[in-house]
């Protein structure tokens, strides 16, 4: 890249190519930039500045084929990139800066969990926003802040989160999980972990069982190398 970052995103645009959004340089910097990656030709294209600096935000590519980067650290606003213009444009913003994990829900709308707010605590805040309407409604909240959690579209139409760092427990990685359904706007509870974990993968397999691997398991656990699975 042009630019070394950290926490930024990277997301396959329908083209082949991948655009890099945002992120931490070398020096601590937040950055606005943003990156193109052409595959075809190993190359690096810059893909303009998005109206704010960004690192810890979401990306989600929409039905449409534009994408939608919302929220970052203590951010509420939200902006669109338009492949075929190779630009930005202001979306509309959020009612509290949620931006945790981002899932695109099966009407074309996409849902945003938890983030943190101005003094590094973590939200329990669920949005959802309507690319038609370029607007967002706030929903029901999770039943705990969490941050380091997944958030995982299930075959039922639910979204399951997994794990996170639990503030009401020391910020102790939580076993729990729950599930968020878009068609009521409510949370319910999921079958616990065998193992709480927090900044670990979820994969959601060719089976529909989801898979859940490594993560940090606590002071006395540490880094753990162990999986487990929900179907």
């Amino acid at each position: 890249m042009s630019i070394g970052r950290s926490s930024f995103t990277a997301t396959l645009l329908p083209s082949g190519k991948v655009l890099v959004t945002g992120g931490w340089n070398s020096v601590g910097t937040v950055l606005s930039s943003a990156e193109i990656y052409d595959p075809a030709t190993n190359s690096w294209t810059s893909a303009g500045n998005m109206a704010k600096a960004r690192s810890g935000h979401t990306a989600t590519l929409l039905a449409s084929g534009r994408l939608l980067v919302a929220g970052g650290a203590a951010d509420s606003s939200a902006e669109i990139y338009v492949p075929a213009a190779n630009a930005w444009t202001l979306a509309g913003s959020m009612a509290v800066p949620c931006g945790g994990t981002a899932t695109l829900l099966p009407n074309g709308k996409v849902v945003v969990i938890g983030a943190y707010d101005s003094n590094g605590t973590s939200l329990a805040c669920t949005e959802i926003y309507d690319p038609t309407a370029d607007a967002w409604s706030s929903a029901a909240g999770m039943s705990a802040p969490l941050s380091g959690f997944t958030a995982t579209l299930m075959p039922t139409g639910k979204v399951l989160v997994v794990g996170g760092n639990d503030p009401g427990n020391g910020s102790s990685p939580a076993a729990s999980s729950q599930f968020f359904d878009p068609a009521l706007g409510t949370w319910s509870p999921g079958p616990n972990l065998n193992t709480g974990r927090s900044s670990h993968s979820a994969t959601l397999l060719q089976n529909n069982v989801l898979l859940v691997t490594g993560g940090y398991g606590g002071s006395s656990t540490g880094w753990t190398a162990s999986s487990e699975v929900y179907w």
